[in-house]
């Protein structure tokens, strides 16, 4: 639940909402930029996240949920910003 589904719906969306791979591709580059840039891939990035061993526990406890909740909730805001858009579109097409 938790690992690459949240992420192909975001992906989806972006797809959906843009008509195109540009946009997909771009949430994606961002996403592991963003990944790479905070430590959490194989290679460091700029940054190391170190946490002591209490914190630990916690994070890993919450950290897939909040993750989760993220890309949800950008999903769900890029299809939000986009349906205005969609209406515009719909309502110049001439009728049949």
């Amino acid at each position: 639940m938790t690992g690459v589904l949240p992420s192909a719906i975001l992906f989806g969306v972006a797809a959906v909402v843009s008509g195109g791979l540009a946009m997909p591709l771009g949430v994606h580059v961002a996403l592991n930029l963003a990944q790479w840039v905070a430590g959490t891939k194989e290679t460091p990035g700029f940054r190391t996240i170190l946490v002591d061993g209490a914190a630990q526990a916690r994070i890993a406890r919450y950290a897939p949920m909040i993750s989760l909740t993220v890309i949800l909730v950008s999903a769900a805001l890029l299809w939000r910003w986009s349906t205005p858009a969609r209406d515009r579109h719909a309502s110049l097409s001439p009728s049949a």
